[in-house]
């Protein structure tokens, strides 16, 4: 089980967005991990969204997601000329 170590007195260092294909299945692979839902996203059926949530020490980060026929850049994703 993981236990916070108490870095509350440091600020916050980064920030994650973090870019899914699917959604639903990034947030229940997340909720597994332990992460608590600060911001629910205001429409998950939407074309595109983002959820917040803390991680277990309370580091943010967000679940984002687009419509698939965006030309997002994805990490692994191959180069568009």
């Amino acid at each position: 089980m993981f236990r916070p170590i108490g870095l509350t007195a440091l600020p916050q260092q980064v920030h994650l967005d973090l870019y899914v294909d699917d959604f639903d299945a990034a947030h229940e692979q997340a909720n597994a991990l332990g992460p608590r839902l600060s911001k629910a996203a205001d429409d998950r059926a939407a074309g595109r969204g983002v959820q917040v949530h803390g991680d277990p020490a309370g580091h943010p980060f967000c679940l984002c997601w687009l419509p698939p026929t965006t030309n997002q850049r994805r990490v692994g994703a191959p180069s568009v000329p």
